[in-house]
């Protein structure tokens, strides 16, 4: 993320971001799909193993193929200045509302997927772990999200399509409602695009935010995207065990609720240097 806002003109960050996420969703895919398929004809190890080599495989494409940065400047780096960095950007208001944006919306994504599965597999529907397995092949609805979210933030504002993308991922977890394999699986599909798009520029707007010192603002994002997906996706699987799919609706559907409340706080910071300028 701090490598494209420094490299990336403005003008193209959020389709740059855009087109980066779709590769994460390449790579949570293959990271599931793979797995499942292997365990059903062996054990979670070799699982595990096959996963590895493909995430090393990749971590070689990356190394040879990436352009060197020609914008980066080297600085030295020590504790005393990162945690200055940090403070810094932990006093942005903006930044602060992006950081939260992130838990609720990792949070909320990891929830749906980690227990819709067992839901799945349980005797009501009593599908096999590789079928529900090929659940994650709706990432690639956040493939074609991601980009073209990119681009319409690029031509239209980040807060029109963060305001359009909640919404969606709304209606996309109200879908998984009934109890009905096929409205469950368009369901998951919006709710995966929603979020990819959201994502793609909450993520696009921590680089364009941060002038400086964008890898503390990078790292800061993603350690609040992913303390989400921990915390409350670890609480996620709490609710499911307690109240089945109609408490996970809820307990989603609360942190989708504080992600549009986010979003709305965001909207509004960011017609205010407008109106200012009007009024001039």
């Amino acid at each position: 993320m701090a490598y494209l806002a420094e490299e990336v003109h403005a003008s193209s960050l959020g389709s740059a971001m855009g087109s980066y996420i779709a590769g994460t969703t390449v790579g949570g895919l293959v990271g599931r799909v793979v797995p499942s398929l292997v365990v059903d004809v062996s054990n979670w190890r070799v699982a595990l193993f096959v996963c590895s080599l493909t995430t090393l495989a990749g971590t070689v494409v990356f190394a040879v193929l990436v352009p060197r940065s020609q914008f980066f400047t080297p600085k030295s780096a020590n504790v005393h200045a990162t945690i200055a960095n940090v403070a810094a950007h932990v006093r942005n208001p903006v930044l602060i509302k992006l950081f939260a944006l992130g838990f609720a919306l990792m949070g909320g994504f990891v929830t749906v997927y980690n227990y819709l599965g067992y839901r799945l597999a349980a005797p009501s529907f009593g599908l096999a772990s590789s079928v529900v397995g090929l659940l994650f092949v709706l990432y690639l609805a956040g493939t074609w999200t991601s980009v073209v979210a990119g681009r319409l933030a690029d031509r239209r504002g980040r807060s029109l399509v963060l305001g359009v993308a909640l919404p969606i991922t709304v209606i996309g977890l109200l879908l998984t409602v009934p109890h009905a394999l096929a409205a469950i699986v368009v369901g998951v599909g919006v709710f995966t695009g929603g979020f990819f798009a959201a994502h793609t520029v909450a993520s696009g707007w921590v680089g364009a935010v941060a002038h400086r010192d964008r890898a503390e603002a990078s790292a800061l994002y993603l350690f609040s995207y992913y303390l989400g997906g921990s915390v409350a996706g670890a609480f996620g699987g709490v609710v499911y065990s307690v109240g089945g799919w109609p408490a996970t609706i809820w307990f989603v559907g609360a942190l989708l609720f504080a992600g549009s409340l986010l979003v709305a706080l965001l909207v509004r910071g960011n017609q205010r240097p407008a109106v200012a300028v009007a009024a001039a």
